[in-house]
């Protein structure tokens, strides 16, 4: 997984030109600092990619000594020249006009915590170097659109639960027009959300977005099992608060036992679910509303018996407006009930056919950092998402051999033809087939078939989209097989878009495997939107299995 740090010379105070020794500098002292930081496993920049200058030798631009400093080398000129013509930094790590460069950070862990860790690292560490260069720095990345939703969620869920209160508080004031009456629910839903977030350390759960959500959403399906019993107790006014509450929970407490039971019940179908952050989202649920119905009963209780509402006379509390309402509603249904459910149907129809319709999608906002920082890289260097297909070569063979040629021309001939990535300037393929194979990987000491590469391979394999991965017999002797990847920078795909990409995708994998089976090539889809379309797919299938399990319960 990688994040993108992406700077314009062009407006800067630095530079004019990424060729120029000063942004040179520039990018070697931004890497040398991101290189520090946590949970990264390297970093890629003009200044340390391989250039090839002659057959099975390569120099980088600058070089980095002990303490992590990257140096330019006494040749850097010419170096950088020869860079903009390199299939692997050309609209990589430096626009092909030498005015946008940029780092690439590949991250170690993908756990939670150290990705956020090294995000917010990131974007600690650019306002820094803004102020150096004097323009903008952007960043980009699944790491990075992934953290900032969370963190906006975080926000939002704070903010939004503290709106919460206060627009309950102003219609429990409305409807009672009692103060200790307004206060009393918002008491005993607040001291719920405390106990939510205690519920979440205790079982070491780390806060994830969806959990993030779970708060205000306990806070208004407990909010009104404390309003029946506030208004159950009122209609007992005559009797003392003791015997009032008494016969209030009589009334309305095995409703809500029943209603918390199986809203629960429909959360705990979320366990079942293969994505871990679902099923710690249905467990909390399910604890946190027991907790809503203990608290309901036991906290609310004993704050009315301590001091019982000042309301007296039975026009103190607003009813009978509503009460009006209902009974008109129950008289039309009860004059027409054939008609009403009629109605009722064909509403419910006619909504359930835009089900199909619906996707998923993350609006960040237009002047959100996420979107700048995809317009900036779409405008002046390069697509901001990838997809990756990767080969498994069949023992015996090389991932030079005309047979595995022509299947990677295959792939990236798809990717031309592909409407969200096709020739009108939507994406930039790369494969092992785009630059020489003096840029490959040291060869294995056990074997030295990569020195007889015929001479047509000269514009075949390249170093970052091929390696070699071995395994070892019951009789200690080792397999070698070539694997070679396919990299397809592409624009930005929204939620409506994304699903049909990944199915065509599939599809075609799934066809390209059947015609090689018989070779022993095996074709693999990967990448992080793969990832993602799996992720919302098993998100879809969480979501009809809790529906179906609160039908159930």
């Amino acid at each position: 997984m990688h994040v993108l740090v992406v700077f314009g010379c062009p407006g800067s105070n630095t530079c004019a030109s990424v060729r120029e020794r000063g942004a040179l500098e520039f990018i070697g002292r931004l890497q040398r600092d991101l290189d520090r930081l946590p949970n990264v496993r390297k970093t890629r920049s003009v200044l340390n990619a391989p250039i090839l200058v002659a057959p099975l030798e390569t120099r980088t631009i600058a070089e980095r000594d002990d303490e992590g400093a990257y140096a330019l080398t006494s040749d850097w000129e010419a170096l950088v020249e020869r860079s903009l013509s390199e299939p692997f930094l050309a609209n990589v790590v430096v626009s092909k006009d030498g005015k946008t460069g940029g780092v690439i950070v590949e991250l170690q862990s993908l756990a939670s915590q150290p990705v956020r860790e090294v995000v917010h690292a990131i974007l600690e560490l650019v306002p820094r170097y803004e102020e150096e260069l004097g323009s903008e720095i952007y960043v980009a990345g699944d790491p990075v659109w992934t953290v900032v939703s969370d963190d906006d969620l975080d926000s939002d869920s704070l903010n939004l639960t503290v709106l919460m209160f206060v627009l309950i508080a102003a219609i429990l004031w409305g409807f009672f027009r009692d103060v200790w009456l307004t206060i009393l629910p918002v008491v005993a839903v607040g001291g719920l959300t405390i106990a939510i977030h205690g519920v979440l350390a205790l079982l070491a759960f780390p806060m994830t977005s969806i959990l993030a959500a779970l708060p205000p959403l306990l806070v208004v399906i407990a909010i009104t099992a404390s309003i029946h019993l506030i208004t159950a107790f009122l209609r007992h006014r005559d009797l003392s608060p003791a015997d009032a509450l008494v016969r209030a929970a009589d009334e309305v407490g095995p409703g809500c036992l029943w209603a918390s039971f199986t809203t629960a019940a429909g959360f705990a179908s979320f366990l079942v679910s293969d994505l871990a952050s679902f099923r710690q989202f249905g467990l909390t649920a399910g604890m946190g509303l027991g907790l809503a119905f203990l608290g309901t009963f036991t906290l609310l209780p004993a704050l009315l018996c301590l001091r019982p509402p000042r309301i007296h006379g039975g026009d103190d509390i607003r009813l009978g407006a509503v009460r009006d309402l209902l009974n008109a509603a129950l008289t039309a249904v009860k004059t027409r009930p054939a008609f009403v459910l009629a109605t009722g149907g064909v509403v419910l129809v006619g909504l359930a056919c835009g089900i199909p319709r619906l996707y998923y999608e993350v609006d960040f906002g237009d002047q959100s950092l996420v979107l700048r920082s995809v317009r900036f890289m779409e405008e002046n260097f390069r697509r901001p998402m990838t997809t990756e297909l990767v080969v498994t070569v069949p023992e015996g063979k090389r991932i030079y051999d005309e047979d595995t040629l022509r299947l990677l021309r295959r792939l990236e001939s798809y990717f031309d033809h592909e409407p969200s990535t096709g020739s009108r300037g939507a994406s930039s393929t790369s494969s092992p087939r785009h630059t020489g194979p003096t840029m490959a990987r040291a060869p294995s000491p056990s074997r030295n078939s990569w020195r007889q590469r015929p001479p047509r391979c000269r514009s075949s394999p390249r170093t970052s989209f091929w390696s070699e991965s071995a395994s070892d017999a019951p009789d200690g002797t080792r397999t070698y097989r070539d694997r070679a990847r396919v990299s397809i920078h592409r624009s930005w795909l929204n939620g409506q878009e994304q699903i049909p990409y990944v199915e065509r995708l599939r599809d075609f994998v799934a066809e390209v495997n059947r015609d090689v089976a018989g070779q022993g090539y095996k074709v693999e889809f990967a990448g992080g939107l793969e990832l993602a379309a799996l992720a919302e797919q098993r998100i879809r299938d969480t979501q009809w299995g809790s529906f179906g399990g609160r039908s159930a319960s």
